[in-house]
This record gives C-alpha cells, sequence and structure tokens, in this order.
C-alpha cells in the first residue's frame, strides 16, 4: 500500500516589540470597545452609561492603555478612572471632564515597567480666561484583571491657564532615535504659547520652556467664558512636525524631538468649525473631522509637501461627509493603520438609531473615507471621542505574517508597515536555531518576502529590522514552530484528527467522502442548528441502486 507523507504545522507564537500592543484595547463612548488583537478590530462591550461622566452627552475626553502584549490595564473617561474590569476607582483632579477635547492622556513613566501617569487638562473658570494648571496622577498596575490599580495623589504642573488640548512625544537624539525620554505640550489660552515639559527617567517633570509660535487661542469674550478653549494637537509619526486645530484654521509647526523647539509653518483654512484631526503615519498627509448642527459635519485631506520639517500645509479637499450629522467627532491613528473617525447623530438614547465608526484607510495615499466602516446599534453612543495615543504607540508599526513550513521545506515570512517604508527600502531578516534570536543567525535575507528552510524540527526565532520613512528603524520578532514529517497509513480517522487540529473555528461541519449533498444549501441548513444544539446528526441515506451497497 502508497504511504502518505504529510507535514503538520499548527502553531504560530508572536512576541511583539516592546510598546506594540500599548494601544490594543480601545474604550470610548457608551458601552463601545474595539480590539485591535483581531484584523478588522473586534467590536466589545465598553463603559455602561450608568453614572458615567457626561451620558448622552458629546463625551469627548478619553484614553486607555494595554500592555506590551496587548493585556488591556486601565482607562480613563470623562473625569473618572477605571480599573482592568471598566469600574470606577478615582477621579481626576481641577474639573478634568468629559467636555475637555484630548482631557487625558496615559503613558508609561520611563524606566518603570507597571507605574504611569494619566496627564489631564483642567476645567477653565468660568467667567474668566485662566485655568489651573495641567496636572500628572500616578497609577501603579498590578495585574490584568479586577480592582489591578492604585492611584496616588495628582500633581500640578508649573504653569496654569491652558486651552483644552495636549501632546506627548518622544524625546529623540540627533539620529531622530527615541532616548526614552518625553516630551509634554500645553497651550496658553488667550495667546500663543506652548508651555513645554520634559519627563525624565523614574518620572521626573521639568518645566523647560515657554514658545510664543502661530496664532493665539482665544476666547471672544472671557466674561461668557465656560472654560472650554477647543484646540486640538497632533503630532506625526516622524514626531518632527505637528498641527493645530483652532477655530476655522489648520496650523502646521516645525518640531525639534531633540530640544522641544517649535517653529510655526503655515496656516490652513477657512474650514469652518475644525475639529478633529490627525496626521497619517509617514506624515503625508493631515485629515479633518467638522460641523456642529450649524454647519453639517464634513472629512478634508490637507496634504503636508514635500513631507517632514520645513513641509507646507496644503488646500484642504473634502473626502467625505459622515454619517453622523449633529456634531463631528475626533480622529485617531490606530495599530492597523486606519484613521477612526467619531460624531453622531443623536444625543444619546434619545432615539432608537445605529450610529456608525467612520474608517480612512491608506492615510499615506488616497486617503479613502468609509463613514459607516463599524456599526454601533442603540444603545451604543459613540459621542465626539476617540482614544487618545502619543504618536509612538501607533505610528508605522511593524508586524510579520509568517507563513511556516515543516522541516526540510521553505518557511515564508512577509510583513505589514502600517506607514511608509525608507526609499530605497533597507531591510534585514534574520533566521535562528533558537527561540532568543541570540548568536550568529543561520539565515539572512534583505528582500520583502524572507525565506528560509530549517533542516530540524523545533521552534526558532525570526527577527525583521524595517528603516520607516523616517529613517527610524523598527523591530519585530516572531517565534514558529516547525513541525516533523509525519508518515502515516491513510485512513478515515487518521484524516478526521488532521483536519478537527487544524480547524480555526468554533463549529466542525463533518461528512463522509462518498456522500453527495441533497442541495446547496446543506452545510447552511446543518450550521442554523447550532443555536439550540451542541452536536447536530444529519440522515445520509443510500441511493437506490444497483450495486454492493444495496
Amino acid at each position: 500500500m502508497k504511504k502518505i507523507i504529510i507535514c503538520i504545522c499548527l502553531t504560530i507564537f508572536s512576541l511583539c516589540s516592546i510598546g506594540q500592543g500599548e494601544a490594543n484595547t480601545w474604550y470610548m463612548g457608551q458601552g463601545i470597545g474595539l480590539d485591535f488583537s483581531t484584523d478588522p478590530p473586534t467590536l466589545t462591550d465598553g463603559f455602561s452609561d450608568v453614572g458615567m461622566d457626561g451620558a448622552n452627552a458629546e463625551l469627548e475626553a478619553f484614553s486607555t492603555i494595554s500592555n506590551g502584549d496587548g493585556e488591556f490595564l486601565f482607562a480613563v473617561a470623562g473625569k473618572d478612572i477605571y480599573d482592568s474590569d471598566l469600574n470606577k476607582r478615582g477621579v481626576l483632579p481641577d474639573g478634568s471632564n468629559y467636555h475637555l477635547a484630548q482631557g487625558s492622556q496615559i503613558i508609561k513613566i520611563p524606566g518603570s515597567t507597571n507605574e504611569y501617569y494619566i496627564i489631564s487638562v483642567p476645567m477653565g473658570n468660568a467667567g474668566s480666561c485662566t485655568s489651573p494648571p495641567p496636572s500628572y496622577t500616578k497609577v501603579t498596575v498590578n495585574g490584568t484583571s479586577g480592582n489591578n490599580i492604585t492611584i496616588a495623589s495628582s500633581q500640578q504642573f508649573d504653569l496654569p491657564n491652558v486651552s483644552g488640548g495636549q501632546m506627548i512625544l518622544p524625546v529623540t537624539d540627533n539620529n531622530g532615535n527615541p532616548t526614552g525620554d518625553n516630551w509634554i505640550i500645553f497651550h496658553g489660552v488667550n495667546n500663543n504659547e506652548f508651555h513645554v515639559y520634559k519627563m525624565s527617567v523614574n518620572g521626573a517633570m521639568t518645566f523647560e520652556k515657554k514658545i510664543n509660535q502661530g496664532p493665539s487661542a482665544s476666547v471672544a469674550v472671557c466674561g461668557n467664558s465656560t472654560g472650554d478653549v477647543s484646540v486640538m494637537l497632533k503630532s506625526n509619526g516622524c514626531y518632527n512636525q505637528f498641527v493645530m486645530n483652532y477655530g476655522s484654521q489648520v496650523n502646521l509647526f516645525d518640531f525639534d524631538a531633540e530640544n522641544g523647539d517649535i517653529i510655526f509653518g503655515n496656516s490652513t483654512g477657512p474650514i469652518n468649525e475644525a475639529y478633529g484631526v490627525e496626521f497619517s503615519p509617514s506624515g503625508k498627509n493631515v485629515f479633518v473631522s467638522t460641523g456642529t448642527w450649524l454647519s453639517g459635519p464634513k472629512i478634508f485631506k490637507l496634504p503636508v509637501s514635500p513631507g517632514g520639517m520645513g513641509s507646507v500645509l496644503g488646500a484642504a479637499t473634502q473626502i467625505g461627509t459622515p454619517s453622523g450629522s449633529i456634531r463631528g467627532g475626533s480622529m485617531q491613528l490606530a495599530p492597523d493603520g486606519k484613521i477612526y473617525v467619531g460624531g453622531f447623530s443623536s444625543w444619546g438614547d434619545a432615539f432608537n438609531k445605529t450610529e456608525y465608526i467612520g474608517t480612512i484607510s491608506d492615510p499615506d495615499g488616497a486617503g479613502v473615507y468609509d463613514p459607516q466602516a463599524i456599526a454601533l446599534d442603540d444603545p451604543r453612543h459613540i459621542g465626539m471621542g476617540m482614544p487618545t495615543f502619543m504618536a509612538s504607540l501607533v505610528s508605522n508599526i511593524l508586524k510579520i505574517i509568517p507563513d511556516p513550513k515543516c522541516e526540510g521545506q521553505e518557511s515564508s515570512f512577509d510583513f505589514n508597515l502600517t506607514g511608509l517604508e525608507q526609499t530605497p527600502p533597507d531591510r534585514s531578516w534574520k533566521f535562528y536555531n533558537n527561540t532568543t534570536a541570540t548568536g550568529i543567525p543561520i539565515g539572512t535575507s534583505t528582500n520583502k518576502i524572507g525565506k528560509f528552510t530549517w533542516p530540524d524540527a523545533g521552534s526558532f526565532a525570526v527577527t525583521l529590522e524595517v528603516k520607516d520613512a523616517c529613517g527610524r528603524t523598527k523591530h519585530d520578532t516572531v517565534i514558529v514552530d516547525i513541525d516533523d514529517f509525519v508518515t502515516h497509513l491513510p485512513g478515515k480517522k487518521f484524516a478526521l484528527t488532521l483536519g478537527i487540529k487544524t480547524a480555526k473555528h468554533e463549529h466542525l461541519l463533518l461528512t463522509d467522502a462518498d456522500c453527495v449533498p441533497s442541495s446547496d444549501e446543506w452545510a447552511t441548513q446543518m450550521c442554523n442548528n447550532f443555536n439550540i444544539a451542541d452536536i447536530i446528526l444529519g440522515y445520509g441515506g443510500y441511493k437506490k441502486q444497483k450495486g454492493l451497497l444495496n
């Protein structure tokens, strides 16, 4: 009898680079979560609207953080701090609440493995053009479930009187590589001041400089002020430029990430009621959302030419209209390379109406806007806010896509970079005979698709380094299982065993090889019964014809 040689390759384990999973879990609005460990992201449950700060309103301020493996740690919604089980555990200081654009942002303290700061913007003092200073609140994390956070007393930054909005950027060396420290930047109110702070190892916070550049962010009549001056700040993925939305203008600035200097470039407008803003991963385009019921929400694309410091922000082109007709919303770049867009059509649960999260795909290129990318059935309510992340957690994320074979067969490896590669490409694949990626690799490649054949079975590390359009080296590592060849006589039980082991989904549908379906709907009809039972039996009758079986 002829033998069949079958190669079994069943498992793949991926070890992501440090920080690659920190932006994997999003919570925003009422009852809305997105899990970016899957592609496309999985819609999950989120914050309860019961007792929620700003329930059924604009809901502008959210921030979340996960660990490097993508396991959710804690979040902020409006004024409230939530643990890993989305239970309230604390409150932000100085009136910071749901109505502040970029009201909070979370960052790991340099040099720590489980300590974070929540950077929060205060609510201004009603009836004046003043505010308390922004604050930073230390959160210590222990585990990934239950009440896993300990919240320390908040501390204030040095300077008061800031507008809504904040930005966190890595400090870089003279080659553009992050040093581990971070810049934290706020904008003043009724002036054109930027307040620049540096956060160093172990969380030391130092006021560095006050810089006067660009237009003023002003309250029209200070006596009527509610304390909310809407300024939105977003950096590109190279950390050398940022934009500021204010009023009807979008303003471009150069930023020196080595010494913290800011230089105003140019403004584009008028774009009435400019609100949400986001850079494409490699900084080639800026996207802006606008509008209230006074002027219908719109989505615009603005080119940045030629890209990088010294570039000019070009004219705005409308690329779409949001599904939400009441308010435009925030924009946030995600780990999958798309930009996600908020906005809504009704105030909370006032109407039984589906809302939507929009997306912009290919943001460094054509910038294609889908206003109904993710449906949010009632009673979910998105509001205006998206969780706010620093650019380094979501820009130019590198991920190896493995296709391992068995011993003696050629395995292949592709990759995805959410931004653009350097031109010409600079890539380095390394293949190891261990799982620690140490020692001299046993194979290398500079091709787009890395290929290698392991002579023996086992678990092995594969690493990739790619230079992005900013000239920075991005890293990823995967561990692959290379299995033995299995020699086995053919038979039904062996075939079933292989099929069951390699199945990727929850339900199994089995039939005999010599059976013929009674219709082209047989699979659907069988699977429809899974909602009432775990095991479904079907009838397979014999054909009435001459033969050995009849």
